[in-house]
């Protein structure tokens, strides 16, 4: 009877212990270990579902452009949404190190239009197009440097139209943060 009452004891124990605790709650901690792996800058109704953000805590949301710029002092995806491009200060845009990162456009699925027209400062000519004329929505755009010289520059730039999602988006920058762009 007392080795019952001592296992018995000992089992509570084990129960109640943290790491018993912990597999109780998986969605604490998984919360605070989290890493970051994009910032979506947002102004108003943004292009991407409040429902489809909050099931990806990998992505940071922010509607200020300051709190943007912080978050992306890691190597992290930027996202920008077609109604928050007013925000975004250019010239800290193009400069090292958050140059190199990957940047999704949130609204256009063509990228010359939204590395050439929305976003000012890229490196991209080519010829005059009306716009008018083109499709625009829905969808989003990509563009990261794959290597730069003095004389020259590799860039992926590619747009996708089909409504954006964030599970879309992260699938190719993530890749592009990883080990360069998907194929």
């Amino acid at each position: 009877m007392k080795s019952f009452t001592v296992s018995l004891i000992m089992l509570l124990l084990v129960g109640c212990s943290p790491i018993a605790m912990s597999a109780e709650s998986p969605s604490t901690n998984q919360a605070e270990t989290n890493i970051i792996s994009a910032i979506y800058l947002v102004q108003g109704q943004g292009q991407l579902a409040a429902i489809d953000l909050r099931l990806h805590p990998e992505v940071m949301v922010t509607n200020s452009f300051d709190e943007f710029k912080q978050h992306s002092q890691a190597k992290v995806a930027l996202w920008i949404d077609k109604n928050a491009v007013s925000l975004v200060n250019m010239d800290w845009l193009h400069q090292a190190p958050q140059k190199y990162y990957p940047l999704a456009l949130v609204g256009y699925n063509d990228a010359l239009y939204s590395f050439r027209e929305t976003l000012a400062g890229f490196p991209i000519m080519g010829p005059a197009i009306d716009w008018s004329t083109t499709t625009l929505e829905p969808g989003f755009s990509v563009w990261m440097i794959r290597e730069e010289t003095s004389s020259s520059l590799s860039t992926y730039m590619k747009g996708y139209a089909q409504p954006p999602t964030v599970d879309a988006i992260l699938t190719i920058t993530n890749a592009l943060l990883k080990a360069g762009p998907p194929e």
